[in-house]
């Protein structure tokens, strides 16, 4: 996982104080204690950090969390991954469609103009919805 962000951790909704849960940089290792036993269903959530090139190139991260009783023993887990793969944009070069000599329909991704230059027209879509 990346790097824990300050100020994020929340329980159930209530953002916790950063003294009371312990972050580890080196291990990126992030524990909370809960104030005491409960059967009851529990939310947590925080924040972590991508560096650039992680958010310009894509990345998967996972994460395990691990529970532990009062006597220090697992008594549970899950897991998460994510993956970030952004598409900035996309480029291609621009169908153009001809009739052939026997007057069928073609699509070439260039175009030659009447003196007889060949040309490539390129079209490049950024921050476009799906993309």
């Amino acid at each position: 996982m990346g790097d824990y962000q300050v100020r994020t951790f929340k329980v159930d909704g209530v953002q916790l104080e950063d003294n009371q849960i312990t972050y580890d940089k080196t291990t990126k290792m992030l524990s909370y204690k809960f104030p005491q036993t409960t059967n009851s269903t529990a939310k947590i959530e925080f924040n972590t950090r991508l560096t650039m090139a992680e958010f310009k190139g894509g990345t998967t991260k996972k994460n395990t969390a691990n529970v532990l009783n009062d006597r220090n023993e697992h008594v549970g887990s899950a897991e998460g991954t994510v993956t970030w793969a952004p598409n900035w944009g996309r480029k291609y070069a621009k169908e153009h469609k001809r009739k052939d000599n026997n007057n069928n329909e073609i699509s070439e991704s260039f175009r030659k103009d009447n003196n007889g230059n060949y040309f490539i027209d390129w079209e490049i879509e950024f921050n476009k919805k799906g993309l």
